[in-house]
């Protein structure tokens, strides 16, 4: 589709220039996502890496969990490192819901 989201960042990552944009999944995601009445709004989405691999951290603003974190090919990863999530911060931010 047309849809374009402005990243808050420009942040390569995932091999694309884009990730807000370029990768199909996470721009599915947000474009579902953008009722805040729904649970699967998206309020943030973060660019983090971990071990050498782009993550892509989601908060989904109506779930029980604060975080949901992504590999670059869609698939939720475990992360149980407090730090990891305690270092996401403005300047890895490709999206806020305004």
């Amino acid at each position: 589709d047309n849809i374009y989201f402005e990243p808050m960042n420009n942040i390569i990552a995932c091999e694309v220039d884009d990730p807000l944009n370029e990768l199909n999944w996470l721009k599915t995601l947000i474009i579902n996502g953008r009722n805040p009445c729904d649970i699967n709004f998206i309020d943030y989405v973060w660019v983090q890496e971990l071990e050498g691999n782009d993550i892509i951290v989601i908060s989904f603003g109506l779930r029980n969990y604060k975080y949901a974190p992504y590999n670059c090919s869609g698939n939720t990863v475990f992360i149980s490192d407090i730090d990891f999530y305690n270092s996401l911060s403005e300047e890895k931010l490709i999206y806020k819901y305004i």
